[in-house]
């Protein structure tokens, strides 16, 4: 099992268990113990705790995509950059020389010249790491990274329509409205005492279920494509 599919399990025990305690305290606060609700309790630590729900549930999915680049870049450091697939020698070479940063043509040249040597095995692999492409992730994020890297993301169609096309608020889906709600959090532009003020914990569950399941689909696939080394050149062994 990869690590990621092992940081994904963990995760959603933690989530579980976050959203449990969520609900407690809600049904605390009206005198039920029920913890069913239709409608937000307005309690300044359950509002708090709600708001980092939110970022918690988005720290599994940055978490798994981490790991994800890292594992990948692990697994294609055992061979030698000729046997790659062409997209994820691209993705390296992009990386490696990183063209985005101000350099100096001369160091510009050096890493070209570098990157050349380790790619035709004149010069031992000194680092192997797969450039992210985006700050944040949400759907259309993971479909680039998997398209880039040749890598088949089986998403099934229940699981892509309730997390990628059904709205949950804002005229956004699940996986797209949790990135929102987490960058507006984190970057204080929503204080967590009122980023999910109403947000009942039952909502909070309609959030979790589609965007779990998501990632579910998401790490077979990218185990898949470790586990089958789908990440070398259709010749290499």
């Amino acid at each position: 099992m990869s690590e990621f599919s092992v940081i994904l399990s963990e995760r959603i025990i933690e989530i579980e268990t976050h959203l449990r305690f969520i609900t407690e305290l809600e049904a605390s606060a009206v005198g039920r113990g029920t913890g069913i609700h239709t409608a937000p309790v307005d309690s300044e630590p359950v509002n708090i705790l709600k708001s980092g729900f939110l970022v918690h549930l988005y720290n599994v999915v940055e978490a798994v995509m981490a790991k994800v680049l890292e594992e990948v870049a692990i697994a294609a450091a055992v061979h030698p950059p000729k046997e790659w697939c062409n997209g994820l020698l691209r993705e390296w070479a992009l990386g490696r020389v990183n063209l985005s940063r101000d350099l100096s043509v001369h160091d510009a040249e050096t890493r070209f010249v570098v990157l050349v040597q380790e790619a035709i095995d004149r010069a031992a692999l000194s680092n192997v790491s797969i450039r992210r492409r985006t700050g944040n992730w949400s759907h259309e994020e993971v479909v680039e990274l998997a398209t880039a890297l040749g890598c088949p993301l089986v998403i099934s169609g229940p699981v892509r329509t309730a997390a990628c096309e059904n709205v949950f608020e804002n005229q956004m889906p699940p996986m797209k409205y949790l990135r929102h709600k987490r960058n507006r959090l984190a970057h204080g532009n929503e204080s967590f005492l009122d980023g999910a003020r109403h947000i009942p914990s039952s909502r909070l569950a309609e959030l979790r279920d589609p965007v779990i399941s998501y990632m579910v689909e998401v790490v077979a696939s990218f185990d898949q494509y470790i586990v089958g080394k789908s990440f070398l050149h259709q010749t290499a062994p």
